[in-house]
């Protein structure tokens, strides 16, 4: 977030991934330094602990308020910026929340189908995976080989020929469906 290098540049150098939850508690309750500042280093590891479930504690803490003292951020027009980052948190909460209501509808989909028990057993094959398989190809009864689905996927292979000349290697041939390769 271009907010956060503005006002907290640090602040990725402690939480690499901002989308943690110990991460996205600091953003919504404590963004700016100034806010890190009025807390002790027992009271942030409590809150960071409570926050992702005791996975991030003391470490973190003291490392996160060690770069508060020595922010190099932006420290006037915080009411504003508290608003934008306010707003960019709600809507990546938004789009989260749509996440999780399009996997619980494709799980449900999935299910009803009846072939949900044999496609996630096969290793790395997730109900995402699965539902946007079963999306592209359909109805699996109408195919009578493998062979079928794979050239559907543009899979099958091709070799680059005229007349008697074979010129390369095999290659797949890429006419199907790009989105099941």
């Amino acid at each position: 977030m271009a907010i956060l290098d503005e006002y907290f540049p640090e602040y990725r150098r402690i939480f690499k991934n901002l989308l943690v939850k110990a991460s996205l508690y600091i953003l919504t309750h404590r963004p700016f330094p100034a806010d890190l500042k009025q807390l002790t280093t027992e009271e942030l590891t409590a809150e960071l602990k409570a926050a992702s479930s005791g996975k991030v504690g003391q470490k973190r803490a003291v490392l996160l308020l060690a770069v508060t003292n020595e922010s190099t951020g932006v420290s006037e027009g915080l009411t504003a910026a508290r608003l934008r980052l306010t707003q960019c948190l709600e809507e990546i909460f938004f789009w989260q929340k749509q996440l999780t209501q399009t996997e619980a509808a494709m799980e449900k989909a999935l299910a009803k189908t009846g072939l949900a028990e044999y496609l996630l057993s096969i290793p790395g094959i997730g109900v995402v995976t699965a539902a946007s398989f079963l999306g592209e190809v359909g109805d699996l009864t109408r195919y009578e080989d493998w062979r079928q689905i794979r050239k559907l996927a543009g899979y099958n292979l091709t070799i680059n020929q005229s007349g008697d000349s074979k010129k390369g290697s095999t290659k797949i041939s890429k006419r199907g469906h790009s989105e099941l390769r």
